[in-house]
């Protein structure tokens, strides 16, 4: 069994990472001031001018560029396929002035718009936390506190105040709608939905498999078992062989990556006239479990460097 802690919870509700495409034989090419995630064909070569582009990604929450630091979080819902996402006013991309019209931070549009943002707390992955304060109409923000906030989280629950903490004691997708009255009687609603991840990531099941745990599904890993077996009635897999007897798909442990700590549960037992010393299980480039001569559990792991 491996657990995580603190992994990042949210989606992108859909929004894709923009691209741009341009052939490297190209002459005259400009590209500036865009927000994409990577601007393929230029190796500096004599007749392109390529600066002022923010470079953003929707796969690594701890490297640079990751969307949860770049735009407001409800924005990233999609709707009907139309994607509205909004850079955060004052984030680095805002500061580079990249971007079209479109994404820009509007602070004083014509009708009442809720917007909010979405955090986990600090090494809980279950417990986010809910910001409505880059709520905005005509004036300007919105009077926090004469205006209601209402949040009804899709599990029966709601509460009240335009920052709220939750807890979601069950992994699970959760729509989430925000409703924002002003102190005029103005309403206006929106919706976001989240991705609460539990704690278990993979575990070999009963009947000998492993199995990846999602946000509240459970479905058969990637991977291979070599030499299957069983030890007191419990499904085991039987080392021993040259390479590797059972293999995983990094995809289905990806949430280890990024993780504040992550927990690997599994037991040994040492066959009879066999040779029990040898690497039990390992992470590649992260970490690797095995058991020495003298019969004792050792741990070796690798820095970012290698």
């Amino acid at each position: 069994m491996i657990q995580t802690e603190g992994s990042e919870p949210l989606r992108e509700g859909g929004v894709s990472v923009p691209s741009i495409h341009v052939k490297s034989v190209s002459t005259n090419v400009e590209i500036t001031n865009n927000i994409t995630g990577a601007v393929p064909g230029n190796d500096g070569q004599a007749g392109w001018q390529v600066s002022n582009n923010a470079i953003i990604q929707n796969t690594d929450p701890n490297a640079p560029g990751y969307y949860g630091g770049v735009f407001v979080t409800s924005s990233l819902e999609s709707s009907g396929g139309v994607n509205a996402a909004t850079l955060l006013p004052d984030g680095w991309v805002d500061m580079m002035n990249a971007g079209s019209d479109a994404v820009q931070f509007d602070a004083a549009p014509d009708a009442l718009t809720p917007l909010y943002l979405v955090s986990s707390l600090d090494g809980e992955s279950g417990t986010l936390v809910f910001d409505g304060s880059l709520t905005m109409d005509a004036g300007g923000p919105v009077d926090l506190a004469t205006a209601t906030f209402t949040w009804y989280f899709g599990d029966g629950t709601k509460s009240e105040g335009p920052l709220v903490q939750r807890d979601f004691s069950e992994p699970g997708i959760y729509d989430v709608t925000l409703v924002v009255t002003t102190a005029g009687g103005e309403s206006a609603v929106e919706k976001y939905s989240i991705a609460v991840a539990g704690d278990d990531i993979v575990s070999l099941n009963n009947a000998g498999k492993f199995v990846s745990h999602g946000y509240g599904e459970t479905e058969n890993s990637v991977s291979s078992i070599e030499n299957r077996g069983d030890i007191d009635g419990e499904p085991a897999i039987i080392l021993g062989d040259t390479g590797a007897q059972a293999i995983v798909s990094r995809d289905d442990i990806k949430r280890v990556f990024g993780a504040d700590n992550f927990t690997a549960e599994f037991s040994i037992k040492a066959t009879a006239g066999g040779a029990s010393d040898g690497e039990v299980s390992g992470i590649h480039s992260v970490l690797k479990v095995l058991v020495n001569s003298d019969g004792n559990i050792a741990l070796t792991t690798y820095l970012e460097d290698g």
